[in-house]
């Protein structure tokens, strides 16, 4: 079968001012039933509609939609479900009916449920788990399953990102800029005397720019622009 390329979706309002917007590829594969495999670049997707609820993709990521279900294929999502809605990946299979972020790669696959409930199982298997609402399961390859309780303050920064926004707690300079390199075309650099200051806040994952600034002022920096560049030093 061959691919058929559709127009980029429309990105979230939240991002609507932003100067230079990341590409989102959404590319419809036909495999007997109704699939599409939506691909992020730097960039938050807007929300996928599905019957029973949405999912937002993260950047970098890989999902593909089929009409009784989904697989989040690589990176990470946040689902909304509600009766009905089945998400899959990895080895494992989700109804969820709530908030529910699901993270994938090669070898683990991690998910937190922030509100309402989720019950999941593996596949080919009849066991359902339920883990509370602030849980956050993780399974590896055919290891028991790890699950554990986020304090609230961890649930608001995992969850931050399917808002559009970055919310540090005591991070290093370094680690914040890179977020901001991953989700931005405008590259954010730190010079090693600042690299390693821990900040606190909350930003915008599109204004890397809104967050030189504020940085510069906190720490006494200086600031150098240019249209593909922002350096502190």
């Amino acid at each position: 079968a061959h691919t058929t390329p559709l127009p980029p979706l429309p990105r979230r309002r939240f991002f609507a001012a932003a100067a230079a917007p990341a590409l989102l590829l959404a590319t419809p594969k036909p495999q007997g039933k109704a699939n599409s495999l939506y691909v992020t670049a730097n960039g938050v997707s807007a929300p996928l509609h599905t019957a029973f609820g949405t999912i937002t993709l993260d950047c970098y990521s890989q999902l593909k939609m089929g009409l009784e279900s989904s697989r989040l294929v690589a990176g990470r999502c946040c689902v909304l479900g509600r009766t009905g809605m089945i998400v899959k990946a990895g080895n494992l299979i989700f109804a969820p009916q709530g908030r529910l972020l699901l993270s994938c790669t090669p070898t683990q696959v991690t998910a937190t449920s922030i509100s309402g409930s989720v019950r999941l199982r593996r596949h080919h298997s009849n066991e359902w788990w339920t883990p509370n609402a602030g849980s956050q399961i993780s399974l590896t390859g055919n290891l028991p399953p790890e699950v554990r309780s986020l304090l609230p303050e961890e649930m608001a920064t995992q969850n931050a990102w399917s808002l559009g926004l970055l919310e540090a707690r005591d991070e290093s300079i370094s680690s914040i800029v890179g977020t901001f390199n991953r989700y931005n075309q405008r590259q954010l650099h730190v010079s090693a005397e600042f690299a390693n200051r821990k900040l606190t806040g909350v930003f915008n994952l599109n204004q890397p720019e809104v967050f030189a600034m504020a940085a510069q002022t906190i720490l006494g920096a200086r600031l150098t622009q240019t249209p593909q560049t922002l350096f502190l030093y």
